[in-house]
């Protein structure tokens, strides 16, 4: 097994960089909710150093998320605190989960 570069990261610099493309991962559960989960970067950082073969070092922060849309029949009422905006347009699909 190859072995880790190691890099001083306190020295790394943030680059600016592109979304190409930042899918949902998608999956159907047995009860028919429907999970979505996806991995974001907000930031990436380019070391000082290179790896032995002569390739730069990277390291990033990322954050996992993640949401549930539940069958009709396993959603619980909306709640009177909510907006009427997210009632009428639909944004509201939280899912219990003690139900889902």
């Amino acid at each position: 097994m190859a072995m880790q570069a190691q890099a001083d990261l306190t020295r790394a610099n943030a680059i600016e960089f592109s979304v190409r493309d930042e899918p949902w991962v998608k999956y159907k559960l047995e009860d028919g909710t429907l999970l979505f989960g996806r991995l974001v970067i907000p930031k990436i950082f380019k070391a000082e150093e290179y790896d032995p073969s002569g390739q730069p070092i990277y390291a990033w922060s990322s954050q996992n998320m993640f949401t549930t849309i539940c069958p009709l029949v396993r959603r619980t009422p909306l709640p009177s605190t909510l907006s009427a905006s997210a009632r009428r347009d639909g944004t509201y699909t939280s899912c219990p989960m003690e139900q889902c």
